[in-house]
């Protein structure tokens, strides 16, 4: 049976609120303990509760002892640098949350807009789209063409260099959208001039079938 997830405040009732502190401050000191032997750093934990009469330690009262003239022998500026409270501890998780969100976003909308491109490539109009659709697609178009022409140099560069006619195999995202859309076509788009290229594996084969038609019909 999977466990009761509890509502972080405070407890009302003074039996649970004990019995919960109990259950809890053996946890807290088996993991410092565990964070101690795993890790090897100086650790100790000091409580102080109104169902004891004296404070409890760990490990012992010389180890907190140790712990904390170490702590107190630190600079300033040392001392305080990783160091958090409530508040500040959530306002790192907020920032943090925040920017995963904003990551999150973008790659929506480019996965978004990049579909759009190849259906509107497939013959799919644009009548649907707002004005800031049409600028970030009109933004996807530009690094699409950029990103192929890029690449297409490159291999050009390279089949100059080792005197072979370049293969040129240009991925796009490795989308499945994409995949299925393209299947079977090999050719590759060339967006600021929008003119299809056909690929040398293309050529090949119309090549291959000139071959063939010869032998068959001399």
């Amino acid at each position: 049976m999977a466990r009761k997830k509890v509502k972080l405040a405070y407890i009302a009732n003074d039996s649970s609120r004990k019995a919960t502190y109990k259950k809890r401050k053996k946890g807290l000191m088996k993991k410092v303990s565990e964070l101690s032997t795993l890790c090897g750093v100086n650790a100790c934990l000091i409580l102080y509760s109104p169902y004891d009469a004296e404070a409890e330690v760990w490990p012992s009262s010389m180890g907190v002892h140790q712990v904390v003239t170490d702590f107190k022998g630190m600079s300033e500026i040392d001392r305080s640098k990783k160091m958090v409270n409530q508040e500040s501890f959530l306002k790192q998780r907020i920032n943090k949350g925040r920017e995963q969100l904003r990551k999150q976003r973008q790659g929506n909308h480019d996965t978004e807009m990049t579909r759009i491109l190849f259906e509107s490539l497939a013959g799919k109009p644009l009548t649907n789209l707002s004005m800031r659709g049409l600028n970030g697609l009109g933004r996807m178009t530009q690094n699409f063409s950029k990103n192929v022409q890029r690449k297409i140099d490159r291999l050009t560069k390279n089949g100059k260099n080792s005197q072979e006619t370049p293969k040129i195999d240009i991925q796009l995202n490795n989308m499945d959208d994409i995949k299925t859309l393209m299947k079977g076509k090999s050719w590759f788009v060339e967006l600021e001039h929008a003119k299809m290229i056909p690929s040398m594996e293309d050529k090949n084969n119309d090549k291959k079938d000139e071959t063939t038609s010869t032998k068959s019909f001399p």
